[in-house]
């Protein structure tokens, strides 16, 4: 057929476009579902390869089989994945405003992070107008949740159980990332316990960086907004100053996705 015999990208490359065009397919026609043949005709694929392909997505729960006639519907999976896309991007329309409220009031660099188990994820920024700029993240970054002001801030507010356990378990990321054990996390937890907030120093870079939790609406740490300045600029005292102002936008994000589940 044509499909199996185009200029398209061969191995594993080929393999990933096949089962995401099969994906497309059938969730354009998710409700009364796909039959085998109408997915290998449309997809101009070979048999064999659209059924392989197929019971792989079964497998992994991207697909299912509704019964009678065998035709292929999406599965859990992609419901799971669909709701987390939609989760994350509610979650940055909510802290947009305040992101860019925090950047107008410091001049500074501020990041939103999700945790993501043992890992946290940047998802969004909002420049200030200092002109000296500190990116000390990307969109789409992940560090070790025990490294930095954004993991530590989330940990900071969670029971110590909570804490040693996550903190085990990413041991051996933190261990490859900083040459870190759980221990020095530890120090930080409590520190930010201390100070209200998580500060983390990056001296050799001139660099330091502030962050608070964001909580959920059952109350739990999941995500948090940090702020990156040039040493100079974040001070002991200023540090404080900006902590209140990110608590005070921080309340305001946490009203709003209760508004939002509610």
């Amino acid at each position: 057929m044509a499909g199996e015999t185009d200029d398209a990208p061969t191995g594993g490359t080929q393999s990933i476009q096949r089962a995401v065009r099969l994906l497309r397919y059938i969730a354009a026609h998710d409700l009364n579902g796909v039959r085998l043949i109408d997915a290998m005709r449309a997809l101009e694929l070979q048999r064999s390869t659209t059924h392989r392909i197929l019971q792989c997505l079964v497998a992994e729960g991207l697909l299912a089989v509704k019964s009678p006639g065998q035709r292929y519907v999406l599965g859990s999976l992609a419901f799971e994945l669909g709701l987390r896309a939609a989760r994350r991007e509610r979650l940055r329309e909510a802290c947009r405003a305040s992101l860019e409220r925090i950047a107008k009031h410091s001049g500074d660099v501020v990041f939103l992070s999700v945790r993501r188990d043992v890992e946290t994820v940047c998802l969004d920024r909002a420049e200030g107008n200092y002109p000296v700029r500190a990116f000390t993240r990307e969109m789409g970054d992940r560090r070790p949740i025990g490294f930095g002001a954004v993991g530590i801030s989330i940990l900071a507010v969670m029971a110590d159980a909570d804490v040693e356990r996550i903190l085990q378990d990413g041991a051996e990321i933190l261990r490859a990332y900083n040459e870190e054990a759980p221990s020095h996390a530890w120090v930080r937890v409590r520190d930010a316990r201390e100070r209200g907030y998580a500060l983390h120093k990056r001296e050799t870079h001139g660099l330091r960086a502030i962050a608070l939790p964001i909580r959920d609406p059952s109350g739990q740490p999941f995500a948090a907004f940090s702020l990156c300045a040039i040493s100079s600029r974040l001070t002991e005292d200023r540090a404080d100053e900006l902590a209140a102002f990110m608590r005070e936008e921080i309340a305001q994000v946490e009203s709003l996705l209760r508004e939002l589940e509610s």
